[in-house]
Parts: C-alpha cells; sequence; structure tokens
C-alpha cells in the first residue's frame, strides 16, 4: 500500500517538558506506550498505521516468526521498521522469572536499556523509536515497535568468520553500554552500508548478567570466538554456572545416546 506522504503531520517538534531524546511514556488506546523524544510523533505514525491511514508509504517483509509481522515504512528520506508481535508467554517458569525481576514490561525494558546504551555512545545497537505494549493478568499480549531501519545485509556465516575480531567488538560494545543480544546468529547483525556491524533484534527477557552470559558461551560455541568477561565478578560467576549447567546437560544427552545440541551448536 503505497500512499502520498505529508510529512508535517507527523512532526510534532520535541517535548519541551522532556529532556531531548529522552522517553516519554503515555497510556494510549488500552496500551502502555513509550517513545523516543526526537521531534518525530511516533504515536501518530503507530495509530494512523494501525488505521491503515494515509500519509505513509508502507511495504511489508517477510519473517520467519509465527508471531511477528514487520513493514517498512518510509517518511520523506527517513526509513522505519514496524514491528508486531503479539506472541504470549505461556510457559510457568518464564512467567515467573519475568515476575521475580520485574520484568513483565519486556519490550518497555528494552527500549528503556536501548535508548540509554545510545544517549551513552553506543553505536553497535539498532535504536527503537516507540514501544507500544498491551498487558493482560501482568502478560504482554501484544507488542508493537517502531525500529531504526538500517540499509545493508544481514551477515552470513561466512563473513562472520572472516571478520571474527570485528563481531567480538561489537558485542563488547554492547555489553559495555548495558545491553546483551541473547540471540547471536549471523541474521541478527547488520552490516550496514557505512561498513558498521550492528546487533539487531534484542532479547533481554532474563536478568542482563544471565543475557550477557549466554553471548558469551554462544560466541565460544558458534564461531569459537572469545569474548572478555568485562563484567566484573558477577558476569563471572554467572557465566561459570551456564558453563557447568550445559556442560551437564550435555554430559547427560551423550550418555543418552543423543546427539549433543548444547555445546556444539550448529
Amino acid at each position: 500500500m503505497n500512499r502520498e506522504i505529508k510529512e508535517d503531520r507527523f512532526h510534532l517538534g520535541l517535548d519541551p517538558k522532556v529532556e531531548a531524546n529522552a522517553l516519554i511514556t503515555a497510556e494510549i488506546d488500552g496500551f502502555r506506550v513509550q517513545w523516543k523524544n526526537d521531534g518525530v510523533d511516533y504515536p501518530v505514525i503507530w495509530r494512523a498505521f494501525r488505521a491503515n491511514e494515509p500519509g505513509l508509504s508502507v511495504k511489508p517483509i517477510a519473517v520467519n516468526r509465527r508471531f511477528r509481522s514487520t513493514h517498512l515504512l518510509t517518511l520523506g528520506d527517513r526509513q522505519f521498521l514496524m514491528k508486531k508481535d503479539w506472541h504470549v508467554e505461556r510457559r510457568c517458569e518464564k512467567r515467573l522469572l519475568y515476575f521475580l525481576t520485574g520484568n513483565t514490561s519486556r519490550y518497555g525494558r528494552i527500549i528503556q536499556l536501548i535508548n540509554r546504551a545510545i544517549r551513552q555512545g553506543c553505536r553497535s545497537a539498532q535504536d527503537i523509536f516507540l514501544v507500544a505494549e498491551k498487558m493482560e493478568g501482568g502478560v504482554c499480549v501484544e507488542a508493537w515497535l517502531i525500529a531504526d531501519f538500517m540499509p545493508g545485509h544481514s551477515l552470513e556465516r561466512e563473513e562472520v568468520m572472516a571478520n571474527l575480531d570485528e563481531l567480538v567488538e561489537t558485542v563488547q560494545d554492547i555489553h559495555r553500554h548495558g545491553l546483551a543480544c541473547n540471540d547471536i546468529k549471523p541474521y541478527n547483525f547488520i552490516r550496514t552500508t557505512e561498513g558498521e556491524i550492528k546487533g539487531i533484534d534484542m532479547d533481554i527477557s532474563s536478568p542482563l548478567l544471565i543475557c550477557q552470559a549466554n553471548d558469551i558461551w554462544t560466541m565460544k560455541r558458534r564461531f569459537g570466538a572469545q569474548v572478555p568477561l568485562e563484567g566484573g565478578l558477577g558476569l563471572t560467576v554467572v557465566w561459570a554456572l551456564i558453563g557447568l549447567r550445559d556442560y551437564l546437560r550435555s554430559l547427560s544427552r551423550r550418555l543418552r545416546g543423543k546427539p549433543d545440541h548444547i555445546t556444539r551448536p550448529s
């Protein structure tokens, strides 16, 4: 659906009551909405998209996710990704973990961490401009995101193996700014047209140290790369415990004659 673009409608200017590039929070249409105060009226873009109103150039993007849709939005010389996620977490242990860690607002936490990291100088993470979450019974049942569209290409394994030092530096930069990937696969990294590697689709649904430790182990097992442990004693302890857990799981599978998909991922 390609329609005429009228930029003025979506530019409201900075909210003088909120620091530039900080987050604004409001309840809109039954959703808890957080968006970046950078002069673009992201809630209006989000509502216009949901209502299929004119004023946006929209192109669907195929994604291999059952409970997610993604569209490319063009607004003047800027492009955004509009994502809708309606997967409901039904695993009791995950719901309990979210409750105990105060992380029931999964996407809300992600935009807060990414906003802080980018304002502190992180250059390796995809920016998120809006998150809207509908909560029912303490569980997110529908979420919308407006994220930065970064022209470039997803990495392939061959490119990763040829540029391991660069990927390690990217993961280090992400960790140093209080973020984690938590799902390290080649296609979750973009080589931008400027030549930079950036992480996308970050999942920080578990405590941060666990997510960062998962990144370090995955980099070692999947690519043979060593990401330095720079998170202090806490990260070192969590990293060691996860390594012990995975070793015991792997040993159990091998003793039962099953393939080892834990310490030797594809």
